[in-house]
């Protein structure tokens, strides 16, 4: 097994969540497309279902020109700003929400720092 249940159970259950929270238009990428676009077929052919993600990537469109304006009012930025307000942080080029690896429940980014063995669920998020 690529990652254990809960790795992939946490993102999957969050899919709704984060497009229900992020501005469109946005293009999800990655494992959860992939398990998207070929899961069906793949529990067909190997009684499974294909093991999905520990994290959750999405892309947003912006064209080399793009204003200041129109940066600080895009889609990206607008749902870094809506993930935020629902717990993510940022480490490094990432946002991340982080689970205690037993009661699986939120943790905050302070009380994150007190247990060494967590679960993330990572956001990337891209422009291309």
């Amino acid at each position: 097994m690529l990652y254990e249940n809960y790795e992939t159970d946490i993102p999957k259950n969050n899919l709704v969540k984060v497009f229900s929270k992020v501005t469109k238009p946005l293009c999800l990428l990655g494992g959860w497309a992939v398990y998207l676009t070929v899961n069906e077929a793949f529990k067909k052919d190997k009684g499974r279902s294909y093991h999905g993600s520990k994290d959750i990537d999405l892309g947003f469109h912006f064209s080399k020109n793009e204003s200041q304006e129109s940066l600080i009012n895009s889609a990206f930025n607008q749902s870094i700003k809506a993930l935020e307000k629902i717990g993510f942080y940022s480490i490094d080029f990432r946002l991340v929400q982080q689970y205690h690896r037993e009661t699986q429940c939120v943790l905050t980014e302070k009380q994150a720092r007190k247990f060494p063995s967590t679960i993330y669920l990572i956001f990337m998020l891209i422009s291309w």
